[in-house]
């Protein structure tokens, strides 16, 4: 199902990941698929944040440029499904649809990779429906919901004093730390509990 969300990365004062995803933004698909993930034997921490270092952020020059190697006439708005597929394979840490399976795509590299930051999507909680953020220097996983009408206290990450369209950013909704996860059925009750 089409819910659309962030999964953040943060590091030195630094969003090293801001990836948006297409599908499945609710707790009970990307953000369990996120505590997944932290809790599994292949996350290695000090791998994962040494791999961080091997994300090159690319210009919109260069996503065009690829596009058009992939097939796209130079200034084309839209492109065919073949297109896409091409530029997926050979970029696949840009698509998407891979949401959480970032967060493994980035434990597994071996050689550097493109991947888009996007962090300004979390400023409109309109169309940014969840946010998930794995805060290494707070040690912390922490849940963000999106439809907020209510403006933000000056102390939240996401903070803008302006609204778009009567919606604010994504709201904190809870955090969890890195060192004592939940279990999925723990992780589910409690941003149930949170969000009513």
């Amino acid at each position: 199902m089409g819910t659309r969300h962030l999964i953040c990365v943060f590091l030195n004062n630094k969003y090293k990941v801001a990836n948006y995803g297409q599908w499945d933004g609710y707790p009970s698909g990307q953000g369990v698929d996120c505590l997944k993930f932290l809790r599994s034997k292949s996350f290695n921490k000090e791998k994962f944040i040494e791999n961080l270092n091997l994300i090159i952020e690319p210009s919109e020059e260069d996503v065009e440029a690829n596009y058009i190697k992939c097939g796209m006439n130079p200034g084309d708005q839209f492109v065919s499904m073949e297109i896409s597929k091409k530029f997926h394979d050979l970029h696949p840490h840009m698509s998407r649809d891979n949401g959480a399976k970032i967060l493994e795509m980035i434990q597994k590299s071996t050689d550097k990779f493109w991947l888009h930051k996007d962090i300004n999507f979390a400023n409109d909680s309109l169309f940014c429906e969840w946010c998930y953020v794995i805060d290494f220097d707070k040690n912390t996983f922490e849940v963000y919901k999106g439809f907020n009408k209510e403006p933000l206290s000056e102390n939240e990450r996401f903070f803008r004093p302006e609204s778009n369209k009567g919606y604010y950013p994504v709201k904190f909704l809870k955090e969890f730390s890195l060192s004592k996860l939940p279990t999925e059925k723990r992780f589910l009750k409690v941003l149930e509990e949170k969000e009513d």
